[in-house]
């Protein structure tokens, strides 16, 4: 018997192993290519589809380019079916076969085929149902009313599938807008929350806040009640006083442009918390545009000062920028127009860095803006590199801003000396005349103080109920009254004075801007009412 292994038991053995690797290579390389010719012949398919498909020559060449670089068959059903049903849902397709619904049957097929292989996916039922909704609408099948668990059931599956998805919640509120009248009570309440849902989308919110209106309407609804579900976005109650305007619904559009400004009120603090959250993180140049375009959305009004003054406090030091001198500079001008009436809707140190942002800002502003800051010395100096300060009337802000600052630090007779050298279209504006009171107190000039306030006192009355603005208004001219930077009125200016009453005025130096939100708006004259 030989003592030599046997051939078959071990010099054989080895040479197994690698026979068994590439026998189960080649066996997944066959899986690979058959799944590979399947993925394939599916792509074709739906090539196969899109071809036979009633579609306008621009849809189907699109289609057709797009499906054959997928790689996954049923993401691709889905994203056809997907943009089948925005097609029809989009307004720029309008009198291109938009109204066809051969496209939309394809859309559900491809959308039920997708959910057939991937049941916990919500964008198929999503779309299973937009589509047949679709289809049964332009076809004014009556299925859509007496079968219409077939696409609402799908979209509510979606939108369990997923509860804060904004699709299943449009298509429903799509639906359920124009069914309205055959919806009872109920489920009138749930389609108003899903309104609201899909609302927060800036195109569904075009194209549906028009119907919800009507609706709300012939239901007999208030406007308060109707615009109740309108999210809390500027460019939402933006686009509402657009189409009130167009409507000429006037009480509507200032109704919605106060709602406006709540909403950019809390859009802009939220964004000088995003703009801190970019200073904190190491992004000054970031930052420090995001505060100042904080400022440059906010209107020059009272209620949007404290906004503006943490922008200002908080924005990282660095140069001006060109792109924001006029947004800046009309919050300069606007601040310095109040510090002539003695009011300071910004302090002195925020000022001071409103007029450092301003790009180019001409010495007469810069000027002023440094009597109000308090760098009286910096002022002068400003000042004194202009050749004749009085011969241009930009300078009268900062002659007036001085003699009071002068008067205030007991230097009557200097201030005094400002004030002749205010250009004569200046010398009797109720600033000017109220600096020189005083001035003349300052320094002891009692004959010109008795007569400065006479001739404040013709101007004004001891008290006031309110204003009355008249003006030249172009047509469709549409004036808010401010009244120290406050809004106190808002209409239509329609050729007669525009009058904000039960406004109390105290007695004493104000600021009245009539500001034109729609056309144009000229005030010529300012007149006080009685009280009552």
């Amino acid at each position: 018997m030989s003592d030599r292994p046997s051939k078959s038991a071990g010099a054989g053995r080895p040479g197994l192993l690698p026979a068994a690797l590439i026998l189960a290579a080649a066996a997944v390389a066959a899986l690979g290519f058959a799944a590979g010719a399947a993925r394939r012949a599916d792509r074709a398919a739906i090539l196969d589809d899109v071809d036979a498909a009633p579609l306008a020559a621009r849809q189907r060449d699109r289609l057709q380019t797009w499906t054959a670089r997928q790689n996954d068959p049923l993401q691709a059903r889905l994203e056809l079916a997907r943009f089948l049903v925005n097609e029809t849902l989009s307004p720029d397709v309008a009198g291109e076969d938009s109204n066809d619904p051969e496209p939309l049957a394809l859309a559900h097929r491809l959308a039920a085929e997708a959910y057939g292989r991937r049941p916990a996916a919500w964008r198929a039922p999503a779309l299973m149902g937009a589509a047949l909704y679709l289809q049964r609408s332009l076809a004014a099948d009556r299925r859509l009313i007496t079968e219409g668990s077939a696409w609402e059931q799908p979209l509510l599956e979606a939108r369990r599938l997923t509860p804060v998805g904004p699709e299943p919640a449009r298509f429903l509120a799509i639906a359920y807008l124009e069914l309205w009248s055959t919806l009872p009570e109920e489920k009138r309440q749930e389609a108003r929350e899903l309104l609201r849902l899909a609302f927060e989308d800036t195109r569904t919110f075009d194209r549906l806040i028009g119907p919800w209106m009507t609706i709300a309407e012939e239901e007999g609804e208030s406007l308060d009640e109707a615009l109740a579900i309108v999210p809390d976005d500027p460019t939402a109650w933006r686009y509402l006083q657009r189409t009130f305007a167009q409507s000429g619904d006037w009480p509507s559009f200032f109704a919605a442009r106060s709602s406006w400004r709540r909403a950019l009120a809390v859009s802009l603090d939220r964004r000088l918390a995003e703009a801190a959250a970019l200073r904190q993180g190491g992004d000054p140049y970031g930052s420090r545009l995001a505060y100042l375009r904080v400022i440059a959305d906010a209107p020059t009004e009272t209620a949007f000062a404290p906004l503006v003054e943490r922008a200002l406090q908080e924005a990282p030091a660095g140069p001006s920028l060109p792109s924001m001198a006029v947004p800046l500079g009309r919050w300069l001008d606007w601040a310095l127009a109040l510090d002539l009436v003695g009011a300071d809707p910004l302090s002195a140190d925020a000022l001071d860095r409103l007029a450092g942002m301003v790009d180019g800002l001409p010495a007469p502003a810069a000027a002023h803006a440094a009597v109000a800051a308090g760098r009286l010395a910096d002022a002068e100096r400003l000042a004194r590199r202009s050749l004749d300060p009085a011969a241009d009337g930009d300078w009268g802000g900062y002659l007036v801003s001085r003699a009071r600052e002068l008067a205030a630090r007991r230097q009557g007779r200097e201030a005094l000396v400002s004030l002749d050298r205010l250009p004569a279209s200046w010398q009797g504006r109720p600033s000017a005349l109220d600096a020189r009171l005083d001035a003349a107190r300052a320094a002891g000039d009692t004959a010109l103080a008795v007569e400065t306030e006479e001739r404040l006192a013709a101007l004004a009355a001891a008290r006031a109920g309110g204003i009355e603005v008249a003006g030249r208004a172009g047509r469709g001219a549409l004036v808010e009254l401010r009244f120290d930077g406050r809004v106190v009125h808002g209409a239509p200016a329609r050729g007669r004075p525009l009058v904000a009453s039960e406004v109390p005025i105290a007695p004493g130096l104000h600021l009245v801007e009539a500001v034109p939100v729609a056309g144009t708006f000229s005030p010529s004259a300012v007149r006080l009412l009685p009280p009552g």
